[in-house]
């Protein structure tokens, strides 16, 4: 038979704190409890890291006291998958076409319009938002520089029309000249060709940036308008406030276990059985004597 005494063991595993490593050494159900049945977004290892705070904070080194917190954990688990899936609820809503829909009607679009709507509009701090705003710059660049376009302004692009020229140049080498890149680009015969050019290739491809660019703050007021309506409509489902509930009396409940437990340890020590009490030194090691008659 192989000698085990001398496996190897990895310093950097396990709990840390003595009361951790109590915990750690008498769970022997700690593999099925915070291994299986969790979601592929949950970490289990999280997880019974969060157990093992949960009982040093309330000091449970004993079984009693991890069973009761077992049911706290899971009752917080519960919680955090409830609002988890409320919010996925809330969002999908948010994506639906009824929502396109609602919102095409409030910000006076046709219902048409509101079909194609891309879904980033209905995303909270999506990129393309930011996007768009430079979008509108570069295309309000073209237009003003096309109404007063002459060759002098040619050297001057990147100073008096710097969105333009970033919208230009986006991706392009260092030192590269711009009326060569906007030549290169857009092939057409003279400048002012070119910039009617990148203002159709605008107006075709971002379409809907521009749209939202224009008048985006009030947008932004319709849409946070309507999701709060859908989350309204979410939370007073009765199942969901019933799971909640439910849920946060396993974790009142189990914190009541605890209390009760200590009082009744607390209680124990101050009344022990057949005359005998503690040393009035109080120290841990006091020896316990027996009254004389």
């Amino acid at each position: 038979m192989a000698n085990t005494s001398n496996k190897v063991v990895n310093p950097q595993t396990g709990p840390k704190t003595a009361l951790g490593k109590s915990i750690s050494s008498k769970n022997a159900q700690k593999a099925s409890i915070f291994v299986r049945g969790y979601l592929p977004s949950e970490n289990p290892e999280q997880r019974q890291a969060q157990f093992e705070l949960l009982c040093e904070q309330w000091g449970a080194s004993d079984p009693t006291r991890q069973i009761l917190l077992r049911t706290v954990e899971e009752a917080n688990l519960g919680c955090e998958r409830l609002m988890l899936a409320l919010r996925q609820k809330i969002e999908g809503k948010m994506q639906s076409l009824e929502i396109a829909q609602e919102f095409a009607k409030q910000a006076g679009m046709s219902a048409l319009d509101g079909l194609s709507l891309p879904s980033w509009f209905f995303k909270e701090n999506s990129s393309q938002k930011s996007h768009a705003t430079k979008l509108l710059n570069a295309y309000s660049d073209v237009l003003v520089l096309r109404d007063c376009f002459s060759d002098q302004l040619t050297a001057q692009i990147a100073q008096q029309f710097p969105n333009l020229y970033a919208y230009v140049m986006e991706g392009q080498r260092q030192g590269m000249i711009f009326s060569s890149v906007l030549g290169q680009r857009y092939r057409q015969a003279t400048p002012l060709l070119n910039y009617a050019a990148v203002q159709k290739e605008i107006e075709e491809k971002y379409r809907h940036h521009l749209t939202w660019a224009q008048d985006a703050d009030r947008y932004e007021a319709i849409i946070a308008g309507i999701r709060a309506s859908q989350m309204i409509e979410a939370m007073e489902l009765d199942k969901y406030t019933r799971y909640m509930t439910s849920f946060q009396n396993r974790i009142f409940k189990g914190i009541h276990g605890l209390a009760v437990i200590d009082q009744y340890e607390a209680k124990t020590v101050q009344t022990l059985p057949n005359g005998i009490s503690l040393s009035e030194s109080g120290d841990a090691g006091a020896e316990v004597t027996e009254e004389s008659d």
